[in-house]
């Protein structure tokens, strides 16, 4: 379930089977193919079918290429992973929403799709991709009153300045051509927990899967 090519991806069904959910009683499961998509008298799950269409829609126009590492001369699957595994860590040191996390993920593979990066860079784009979800998705945070690009220079123990945390960023607004506020799994996984009523554990791990 980890794979990013979306065609080696194993099923929901097959993802069932693994010892990982064995406690889980699967019995109690509604099964997609049960729930009805467009039912007569629920309103809830009528809207809900209605924003998943809407989000395809939006998200088929600004989706990364699926084999992009493949393009890439410099960096790699492992390397990919490694970076999210760092950003989840920074996420939490700076108390950001998992939505913020995702936002972030999806910025860096939109950007690699397009632009091909050398591997001592890598770092900085990760970590200004989730500065710009950051200012993007976290508007309320006391430190929006001065330039962040300090407190994400000193995240990377400093081996990036401010000053390029902030060029990369142009960088990469223009590359995604401001093109910011798009869907990302998490939207999708929260939709199938409102139609699914999945329990926490499925659920929470699915967030931490599709990153």
């Amino acid at each position: 379930m980890l794979d990013l090519n979306p065609h080696s991806i194993i099923t929901a069904s097959q993802a069932l089977l693994h010892p990982f959910f064995k406690d889980i009683k699967t019995d109690k499961l509604k099964p997609m193919a049960s729930i009805p998509l467009y039912p007569e008298n629920n309103i809830e799950e009528t809207m809900v079918k209605s924003t998943i269409d809407s989000l395809m829609s939006y998200m088929n126009s600004c989706k990364p290429d699926p084999e992009y590492l493949k393009k890439q001369p410099s960096i790699n699957e492992n390397m990919r992973s490694i970076l999210v595994d760092w950003l989840i860590d920074v996420s939490v040191h700076f108390e950001l929403t998992t939505h913020t996390l995702h936002l972030a993920i999806s910025y860096i593979d939109r950007t690699l799709s397009s632009f091909k990066i050398e591997k001592n860079t890598l770092q900085l784009l990760g970590v200004t991709c989730l500065k710009i979800a950051d200012l993007l998705n976290e508007k309320s945070k006391e430190y929006y009153k001065q330039e962040n690009a300090y407190e994400y220079a000193y995240i990377t123990a400093e081996e990036y300045s401010p000053e390029e945390v902030v060029n990369m960023e142009k960088k990469i607004v223009n590359i995604l051509n401001f093109n910011l506020m798009t869907p990302t799994f998490y939207h999708f996984v929260n939709l199938a927990n409102i139609i699914c009523n999945l329990p926490s554990l499925p659920f929470i791990l699915s967030q931490v899967l599709f990153t």
